[in-house]
């Protein structure tokens, strides 16, 4: 088991926090190989394939049993400056608060707005997932319930959810790519 992090957009932790969100799909990058390569599973890990043969062994950015802590958009707020401390809270786009954060020791500034979720530290996590399965299949295989899990309302929505997302990169729902499957549920930080 590791510890690992993960970014997902702000409607994708309003489906984490309500519960309606237990997969994630993240794109296999094919380096080298094309859209018809061929993915396999077998009891030792995964084997990509192009032309007939099994042999190019493939491994999941996340595995059974990781931790991901769930990257968010978020900012700082409630600054307090008390001798040669210096803190301020945690905000989220919910406009939860979170943990205080001190500056030294987490490397803050005093910016105020927004910040992009991959700027996110650890210390500022609040939403915790234990990795239970992964497998990989193209994209288009997605099936209605997996649609829900993914925080859809239905397949059409995660359609739309899904190019608004990855298209742009190349990745769109018309092109079926590969992607990692993600199953997880809500846990507690590691300690």
């Amino acid at each position: 088991m590791s510890e690992k992090p993960i970014l997902f957009s702000t409607p994708m932790v309003r489906a984490l926090i309500a519960g309606n969100k237990t997969q994630t799909r993240r794109v296999i990058k094919l380096r080298g190989f094309s859209e018809n390569a061929i993915i396999k599973k077998t009891k030792h890990g995964f084997l990509l394939s192009e032309g007939g043969s099994f042999n190019i062994p493939m491994k999941a950015r996340y595995q059974p049993g990781d931790i991901l802590w769930v990257r968010e958009a978020w900012r700082l707020g409630d600054f307090s400056f008390i001798d040669d401390d210096v803190s301020a809270s945690v905000q989220y786009k919910d406009l939860t608060t979170g943990p205080r954060l001190h500056y030294l020791k987490h490397g803050m500034d005093e910016r105020l707005g927004w910040r992009p979720s991959i700027h996110m530290p650890r210390a500022a996590a609040r939403i915790f997932l234990l990795v239970t399965d992964v497998r990989a299949e193209r994209l288009q295989e997605i099936l209605e319930k997996d649609a829900r899990a993914e925080g859809a309302h239905n397949g059409l929505e995660f359609l739309r959810i899904w190019d608004k997302i990855n298209k742009k990169r190349g990745h769109g729902w018309d092109v079926n790519p590969w992607v990692w499957v993600y199953t997880f549920e809500r846990t507690e930080a590691a300690r």
